[in-house]
């Protein structure tokens, strides 16, 4: 898990914890005992976490938070989730607590990537209706000229755009009539949204390209 380990470098982890196997059913997660009391791993964290430039996002109850690191730049392409889940067992060995972490990227649609030399770059909001959410959606279009290649911007985007979170979707969108589409979903509470990708040659050699999102942190 070499993405997941990278972004565990973020995270402070509570002295003398150790870190344990894999978890069953449960790919994306990292988890570590130590042999102290719930609190005191409970207020570790709530004093460490907001020194190493997290944020508390949300309080699910007195033992499972989620914590978002925005990185330094403002205008960066996604912020990082921390799921935090700490739960004690009373054992003959005295007390021994479980911490569970999630990490995952959570994409800025605002700030989505531009290729690296876009050019003439506009952007437009309207609300649309959206078939499949059933209702009234805004929509941002982005479009840009580039002197790259339609082949090279997709790969671009292809390449770029997991690491902030978006999953490309291999099944047509209806909503599309053409292009590529990436999607992300933190689950029915959190955010979701979607990016539909065009890149056409135009008559000049340039590529034109389009991209449209919808979602509910436009």
């Amino acid at each position: 898990m070499p993405a997941i380990d990278a972004e565990l470098q973020k995270v402070p982890i509570y002295p003398g914890a150790q870190r344990l196997g894999p978890i069953p059913n449960q790919s994306g997660t990292i988890a570590f005992e130590v042999r102290e009391s719930l609190n005191k791993v409970i207020a570790f964290y709530r004093d460490a976490l907001p020194k190493e430039g997290w944020t508390l996002n949300i309080e699910w109850s007195s033992f499972s938070f989620d914590y978002v690191w925005f990185g330094n730049a403002e205008n960066a392409p996604s912020i990082l989730h921390l799921d935090l889940r700490i739960y004690e067992d009373d054992n003959a060995n005295g007390k021994l607590t479980t911490i569970y972490m999630d990490l995952m990227r959570e994409p800025s649609p605002k700030n989505i990537p531009l290729y690296p030399d876009a050019q003439q770059v506009e952007v437009h909001n309207t609300m649309v209706t959206d078939p499949h959410w059933g209702a009234e959606v805004q929509e941002r279009l982005v479009s840009y000229l580039t002197n790259a290649t339609p082949s090279a911007v997709q790969a671009y985007y292809s390449s770029t755009l997991p690491q902030h979170g978006w999953s490309l979707t291999e099944q047509p969108d209806y909503r599309f009539a053409q292009g590529t589409n990436f999607t992300f979903s933190l689950g029915a509470s959190r955010t979701s949204g979607l990016v539909n990708i065009v890149a056409e040659k135009q008559t000049n050699g340039q590529t034109r390209v389009e991209l449209r999102l919808r979602g509910n942190t436009l």
